[in-house]
């Protein structure tokens, strides 16, 4: 989207490896924190082989498929210390009232998250949501905010704000 579209934005990534390869090539102002329904600090598990794109807060991960991610027989694994912020925090501080797309990819955490998330106090266009444990609440608590599903890509779920 920088790149072919031109948009602007911001990049929250809470793994320093990622987050630094990541403000090497993004346009966007990159944040190295993780986002949490409360502000503070937690343990964040990084994947540094196996199943990287795995990598999140260890509170949020599901025991299950963390058993998956760690039965890889290429799996690294890495605990840190990471900051957490609300993502009501990080818009307000950014000064971003009006968002066109919020991608939440959290491994787990997306559901308290958006329970936390006050709806009425930003404009967001689009999000796409990774839910691979959340089922149906996720999909009621945004139509609870005006929200509907408008496609499902793998595992993530694309919401569009309702027309009034």
């Amino acid at each position: 989207f920088e790149i072919h579209r031109h948009w602007s934005g911001l990049c929250i990534e809470a793994s320093l490896t990622q987050h630094q390869q990541a403000a090497g090539f993004r346009r966007a102002r990159c944040l190295n924190v993780a986002i949490g329904p409360e502000p503070g600090w937690a343990d964040f598990l990084e994947i540094t082989s196996g199943y990287t794109m795995m990598s999140g807060l260890i509170d949020s991960h599901h025991p299950t498929i963390l058993e998956g991610v760690r039965a890889n027989p290429d799996h690294c694994e890495v605990i840190q210390r990471v900051p957490v912020r609300t993502l009501e925090d990080v818009l307000t501080e950014e000064g971003m009232t009006t968002v066109d797309l919020v991608s939440l990819d959290i491994e787990g955490g997306e559901l308290a998250v958006l329970e936390a998330f006050p709806f009425q106090r930003f404009e967001v266009s689009a999000w796409s949501i990774e839910n691979t444990q959340h089922g149906d609440r996720l999909r009621n608590l945004m139509e609870a905010n005006s929200y509907q599903l408008f496609e499902i890509a793998g595992v993530d779920e694309i919401y569009v704000k309702r027309p009034l």
